[in-house]
């Protein structure tokens, strides 16, 4: 945890391995109370040190839902609210209400947040709206032929849906 700390805000390599293989030793709601930790201990007192620790924090919690919220956050409601709870209580802190830099930055947060949380539910209800599209198309074609038509090419995205794409219709 001391190098996400301590890390240039350009090491991106760093933060993608930390985020591939932080699980297997803590938690995302841990880690998230550890940032949310750091983050207030920063508030403490405008230091410019203490700036340059709110910056990396929003680094790393920019990072993790760019890159990995479908994975961690949206299977986790309580994460998701924690996040958010503890965003609405930063925006009012006296120091980030005096300070443009940081009210962009708990904006920032938030604007990201609700763009991927929407982002994920649109392709969640696509996915179940094609879903359930696929399963009476397949419904049809057994009905109607027996088997699945033999110029369909099926195709499996991410193991979450499938896609029906043929070459030709159906008769």
């Amino acid at each position: 945890m001391h190098e996400l700390w301590c890390m240039y805000p350009s090491d991106y390599t760093f933060l993608t391995d930390f985020f591939l293989i932080y699980r297997l030793f803590i938690s995302p709601p841990a880690l998230l109370r550890l940032l949310m930790a750091r983050f207030h201990w920063a508030l403490t007192e405008d230091t410019p040190q203490r700036q340059i620790v709110r910056v990396r924090t929003f680094v790393v919690l920019r990072h993790w839902l760019l890159n990995y919220f479908e994975f961690d956050f949206m299977g986790y409601k309580l994460l998701r609210r924690t996040l958010i709870q503890n965003l609405k209580l930063l925006n009012s802190h006296p120091i980030i209400s005096s300070s443009v830099r940081d009210q962009r930055i708990i904006q920032e947060l938030r604007r990201l947040f609700q763009l991927k949380r929407k982002q994920y539910s649109h392709n969640a209800a696509q996915l179940t709206l094609e879903g359930s599209s696929i399963k009476q198309n397949r419904s049809n074609r057994s009905l109607q032929h027996g088997m699945y038509h033999p110029r369909c090419i099926f195709q499996y995205i991410f193991g979450l849906s499938v896609f029906i794409v043929c070459t030709s219709e159906v008769t």
